[in-house]
């Protein structure tokens, strides 16, 4: 319905039909005051109410440059002359918002007064949408124009291609002028035909087609990978068929290096739990089953392992995985001098890794390993030199017939990550190897000798005791690891103050050997005397975490050391009496003496008293 058929029934219609009518209508009276509106002219006006409109001009609605007109029409129609009915123009809304319209204005009756009866539809919105539509139309030619993305316009009934844009040049190579007009079947675009008729069964079935993954041929004959929506338009008036594609070969290229990376990542943590799970005394198994799985993964010819024995100056392979069809080369390959092929041993005793992928391009001092390699249709050869304690052992390498195009860069950096797993296992082998020995070695000394041996964890707060340990303390009933209390339970009463006293002092780091002597009590009430000694080790932070030492029965030595104490004594004793019998007798030599002394003194004095009074008598005779 237009709006001047609009208008006509307006005039015919019961006024209660106004606010139900979809378009606007405005009573206003000869000079322009509006008196009446429908539920569509405050829609329209976006007013709140009718109070918000009623009593104002019509004028204040409509934009400055339209009052003219306005009142000219308003004027005509006052006289009774005729107007063009229908205008375009615009309405301001209550917001000050700018509508496009059309509008019709009629003469009529409201309450018995003459009035102006005007109709107004919006037409901004379809406005808009054939403002949309041109936009997406120049939108569109710009999108395909511009587009990073290859777009192809074909025709439904025939596969005809109508339109390609720029990109479509650049990812295929082709010119515009050399594919209008044909097929991407004639131009052997698609490098996989099949993926042509699945593409053609899914449109046929209505089915989606986002996003789908396909590999197109270019004018240069390389293959790019591509991810491709396809979409049905008209197009010109003829069904057709818009396929936009996305290059998206670098993507590809890093999802399969992913791929890869990933199945590698696998590889190497089976065969990293199976080295780890194996006891070194099945570890052979488990390295050929190792370079087996890298072999297969790799495919390539020989994966192997050489290891060095420098008290003979020599190297063997010890190890080999060949593929079907390949004789095995570890035959060939037993006790090699380091004279034998010294390019390669200068190389690897120097911890370089070998990296030949054209044997051609050797040095002359390589002519040995050049003519093997020929001889034996050998291309490439890589090889991981194997350190341990900072000196190479081995060697883990390949063989094969074709030569790699990065050089061997990937082929090396795999063949490395299996290497260092290999290593440790080798390293690990070696290392149990040389605890064996040292078991044994310490069994034999252990069964021999006749300390006891303990182990104090001290963490778990068990003790380990040695066979021998538990003869020596007399724990006959106890197992081989007992409470660290239980030690205290048989140590004599009066020594376990000094026992803790050393073993406090030792684990606070004031000594640096723990060493005691102490008694205990045997099975049958004897006691009984031992010496312990013992080293602690300590953590980062000096605490003691574990203990280890050996006691030994010194109860004949204490006993020994007891008699010759008491021996001394017994000499001391005889010493100190016999020393008191000299005294006595040189005491009593001493008393003679002095008594012979006085004698003689009294015999001179006696003698001398006699000669003076004869000497005297003498004088008197003469």
């Amino acid at each position: 319905m237009n709006i001047e058929q609009s208008v006509s029934q307006l005039q015919g219609t019961h006024s209660d039909l106004w606010e139900t009518w979809l378009d606007a209508i405005f009573l206003t009276s000869r000079e322009g005051i509006i008196l009446h509106v429908n539920q569509s002219a405050l829609t329209l006006l976006q007013a709140e109410g009718p109070k918000q409109l009623l009593g104002r001009s019509i004028l204040d609605f409509l934009p400055a440059e339209e009052h003219a007109l306005a009142n000219e029409r308003r004027s005509r129609l006052r006289q009774g002359l005729s107007v063009h009915n229908i205008l375009e123009g615009h309405f301001i809304t209550c917001q000050g918002r700018r509508i496009k319209t059309i509008r019709s204005v009629a003469p009529g009756q409201f309450a018995g007064q003459p009035v102006l009866q005007t109709v107004v539809r919006d037409i901004s919105e379809h406005e808009q949408m054939q403002l949309s539509l041109r936009q997406l139309e120049e939108n569109f030619a710009k999108v395909f124009r511009t587009s990073p993305d290859s777009i192809t316009i074909a025709s439904m009934s025939d596969g005809r291609i109508l339109e390609v844009n720029e990109s479509f040049t650049r990812l295929t190579g082709y010119r515009a002028e050399e594919v209008i007009g044909k097929s991407a079947v004639g131009l052997e675009l698609w490098r996989f035909p099949e993926h042509r008729q699945h593409l053609l069964l899914r449109l046929q079935r209505g089915l989606p087609m986002r996003d789908i993954e396909v590999q197109i041929c270019t004018r240069a004959g390389d293959f790019r990978s591509c991810s491709v929506s396809f979409e049905q338009i008209d197009f010109a008036g003829e069904d057709c068929l818009i396929a936009i594609a996305r290059d998206i070969t670098e993507r590809v290229h890093i999802r399969q290096q992913l791929s890869e990376r990933l199945a590698q990542e696998q590889l190497l943590s089976r065969i990293s739990t199976l080295l780890a799970k194996t006891p070194s005394t099945r570890l052979k198994q488990a390295i050929d089953s190792a370079l087996a799985s890298i072999g297969q993964f790799m495919q390539v010819e020989h994966v192997w392992l050489i290891e060095f024995d420098f008290q003979s100056a020599s190297r063997s392979m010890t190890h080999e995985w060949a593929a079907p069809g390949r004789a095995p080369v570890l035959p060939h390959f037993q006790n090699v001098s380091f004279d034998a092929y010294p390019w390669l041993i200068k190389h690897t005793l120097h911890g370089k890794h070998i990296v030949i992928t054209d044997p051609q391009l050797l040095p002359p001092e390589a002519a040995d390993v050049r003519a093997y390699l020929e001889k034996a249709e050998i291309s490439t050869l890589l090889g991981i030199t194997l350190f341990s304690a900072g000196q190479p052992y081995g060697v883990v390498g390949l063989f094969a017939a074709q030569s790699p195009t990065d050089g061997g860069e990937h082929w090396l950096q795999q063949l490395h990550l299996v290497a260092q797993v290999i290593a440790n296992a080798l390293i690990r082998k070696r290392d149990d190897a040389a605890r064996r020995v040292s078991e044994e070695r310490y069994a034999l000394a252990a069964h021999g000798a006749t300390d006891g041996i303990w182990d104090w964890d001290l963490k778990a707060g068990t003790l380990y005791l040695s066979s021998r340990l538990r003869d020596i303390l007399c724990l006959h009933r106890q197992g081989e690891v007992v409470a660290q209390q239980t030690i205290l339970d048989f140590i004599h009463p009066d020594d376990i103050a000094s026992y803790q006293t050393t073993l406090k002092a030792h684990l606070k780091g004031r000594t640096t050997l723990f060493q005691v002597e102490f008694r205990v009590l045997d099975d049958t009430g004897q006691l009984r005397w031992v010496l312990s000694r013992g080293l602690g080790l300590r953590d980062h932070s000096e605490r003691v975490y574990r203990m280890a030492g050996s006691v030994v029965d010194i109860t004949v030595r204490k006993q020994t050391e007891e008699e010759l104490s008491r021996h001394r004594e017994q000499l001391e004793a005889l010493v100190r009496e016999r020393t008191q019998e000299l005294a006595d007798a040189q005491q009593e030599l001493l008393r003679q003496e002095r008594l012979a002394a006085i004698g003689q003194l009294t015999a001179t004095v006696s003698h001398e008293l006699r000669n003076p009074l004869g000497t005297i008598s003498s004088s008197f005779a003469a």
